[in-house]
């Protein structure tokens, strides 16, 4: 009996280590819309994986196609630095893979298509963010938004970086799940590129500081006014985890 015990009491440490060792859900959102007619649902997920460090994954699917991205970062002194995004894509049954990996040591940023290294890297500068930590910053940035206006991001998208500044329209009613809300607007109208030219995309962001500012919407409108929207259709999250990326902005 006694060795029984002993050995009930091991199994238990041995899984008490391995939970603490695992990733911890911080939220997990789920957005719905169309593209081209076609439905679309959006599943992003947030982790804590210990010391500081975060991932993000995000699962986009509609028929015949599928899109997965996940971003590894860190969190000090409340700024986000990415250290590895992935881009997986699937239509109709061709595949496109890239990568990219921030060299905070030696300030540039290399990657990889369907496994082949880019010929060239990018120099890495201060708060230079990917493509999902940059909507993470624009959502923390909500916080923000009472007592600062504008906002200024850059962000590195396989090979090349883009810059955009997002201004604050104020509060409007919004409704999620048939509840009504307030939720932040936040636009590029005007926005601004690297190249100094008028972006070919206005991006229009809900956030919800009911929900941790989360994102309840986002719209895209392409130069030929074509558009896609992605809402929020449910959010469940941690509430004694949320505080490690409490929405402040490191600017």
């Amino acid at each position: 009996m006694k060795l029984f015990l002993m050995y009930c009491c091991a199994c238990c440490l041995f899984v008490q280590k391995a939970d603490a060792n695992s990733p911890q859900s911080i939220y997990k959102a789920t957005y719905k819309g169309k593209y081209s007619g076609l439905n679309v649902t959006t599943t992003r997920s947030l982790y804590y994986l210990g010391d500081h460090m975060f991932k993000i994954d995000t699962q986009a699917k509609a028929l015949f196609s599928s899109i997965n991205e996940s971003t590894i970062f860190s969190l000090n002194n409340m700024q986000i630095k990415p250290l590895t995004y992935n881009y997986a894509r699937k239509v109709f049954g061709k595949k496109k893979q890239q990568s990219l990996r921030f060299d905070w040591l030696n300030n540039t940023v290399s990657g990889t298509k369907n496994g082949k290294a880019y010929p060239n890297t990018l120099p890495l500068t201060q708060n230079v963010l990917d493509e999902t930590t940059f909507q993470l910053q624009l959502q923390r940035d909500g916080a923000n938004a009472h007592t600062k206006s504008v906002f200024h991001y850059s962000y590195i998208k396989p090979l090349k970086q883009k810059d955009y500044t997002f201004y604050t329209k104020g509060r409007v009613d919004f409704n999620f799940n048939g509840e009504k809300t307030t939720a932040v607007l936040m636009s590029t109208e005007p926005s601004t590129t690297t190249s100094t030219q008028k972006s070919d995309k206005t991006i229009h962001v809900w956030l919800l500081p009911a929900y941790n500012h989360i994102i309840g919407k986002i719209e895209f409108i392409d130069e030929n006014d074509d558009n896609y929207a992605l809402t929020l259709s449910d959010y469940t999250f941690n509430p004694s985890l949320t505080h490690l990326l409490a929405p402040k902005s490191p600017y």
